[in-house]
């Protein structure tokens, strides 16, 4: 950064080099001067004094060769020796991925197993009783949790005497919280009713 601030006519050069060869920094590369010429809008002659120039300022290590002849395939060779040995992995690696990649898919779809159950099949291992503490389990859990039997408990109170929150909340030993939750629902739902004195009473 500090030679081309310093030396502005050399920066595009620089950059274009930086942005066209990306390993350049850590293994020596072969370049393209007639490519560069193009895309700095500049001779090929130029490039190489240029380069000359960067070499000397120990910018960067220039090792020039003169090719006599230079051919160009129009056509990507693929035979026996290079894609085609090791198409047959490639195809085997990639199978492997999909079918790795579905199983992940399975893994987090799957609302109907223990996630713990389908992790162990996966790596061959059998588990007969759920963990108790993954996404599945947790939500089975609070579809049969506290606040339903806390209702159903109330219900059966209320059946037997009426009775104010105070005194539900201290024959139920719960929270003052989930019982006012678990009253509110069943007033809406015209299970039970609250007096005149504020108790509550099964509806009739």
């Amino acid at each position: 950064l500090r030679y081309s601030s310093l030396n502005p006519k050399k920066e595009a050069l620089i950059l274009q080099l930086l942005r066209t060869y990306p390993g350049i920094y850590e293994n020596q590369i072969a370049i393209n001067c007639s490519l560069l010429a193009k895309k700095i809008d500049a001779s090929e002659s130029q490039i190489m004094i240029d380069l000359q120039l960067l070499h000397q300022s120990s910018v960067i290590e220039l090792h020039s060769k003169s090719n006599d002849s230079k051919i160009t395939f129009n056509e990507i060779r693929e035979d026996e020796l290079t894609i085609n040995r090791i198409s047959k992995h490639l195809i085997s690696q990639n199978e492997i991925k999909r079918s790795q990649l579905q199983s992940v898919l399975e893994y987090i779809k799957d609302e109907d197993k223990c996630k713990n159950k389908i992790l162990s099949a996966y790596f061959g291992e059998i588990i007969n009783e759920n963990c108790g503490t993954c996404s599945f389990c947790i939500s089975k859990s609070k579809n049969t949790n506290a606040n339903t039997t806390l209702s159903e408990k109330i219900i059966n109170v209320l059946q037997l005497e009426e009775h104010n929150s105070r005194t539900l909340q201290e024959m139920l030993k719960c929270s003052k919280d989930d019982l006012i939750n678990n009253l509110k629902k069943l007033l809406e739902n015209k299970k039970i009713v609250v007096n005149l004195n504020n108790t509550y009473t099964i509806k009739k």
